[in-house]
């Protein structure tokens, strides 16, 4: 019959669901305040991530050990993009980008899920990837193991992003979540 034991009732959540509810934080909070940020930021985090949690925060595991790191994930987001958004735009997240690429074999489609594309006041593009696990190191990036921001750079400039003028990209940035 090929059945597999269920996850017991009471388990926490793993680590790719942590990542998860973080990124649905993050999302929501940016859709929220897409051009002017809110006074209360912190406030503003603190609740976009108790729905993003939500029923999760009922877990021991949870209240006791994620929650407190998201709450400084919180405090650190709110300094930074305070300081961030004094040269952006406008910022879309969560977008979706498609380029048609011309190779060898023939045409291929290149998708794309940008965590975050931001349309800068120097008219450029800023693409960040949030990252609650271990960022790529410079080396892999540089020796193609690693390709995604310069990928979705390519997308960018060719306006393959939804929403979003192709430009310039003058930022690709990793920004660690723990």
């Amino acid at each position: 019959l090929r059945l597999h034991a269920l996850d017991p009732l009471d388990a926490d959540p793993g680590a790719a669901d942590r990542g998860t509810m973080i990124h649905d934080a993050l999302d929501s909070f940016i859709r929220c305040y897409p051009d002017a940020l809110p006074d209360d930021m912190q406030g503003a985090l603190i609740a976009a991530g108790q729905d993003a949690f939500g029923e999760a925060l009922a877990l021991p595991g949870v209240w006791a050990f994620w929650w407190p790191r998201y709450l400084a994930i919180a405090e650190w987001f709110a300094a930074l993009e305070e300081n961030y958004r004094q040269d952006v735009a406008k910022t879309h997240t969560e977008v979706m980008g498609a380029l048609e690429v011309s190779g060898p074999a023939g045409m291929f489609e290149l998708i794309a899920k940008a965590d975050r594309v931001d349309q800068l006041k120097n008219g450029s593009l800023s693409i960040i990837d949030y990252k609650t696990g271990a960022t790529p190191n410079k080396t892999e990036i540089a020796l193609g193991f690693s390709p995604q921001l310069p990928l979705e750079a390519a997308l960018a400039i060719q306006g393959g992003f939804n929403g979003v003028s192709a430009a310039p990209v003058s930022c690709l940035e990793f920004w660690r979540l723990s």
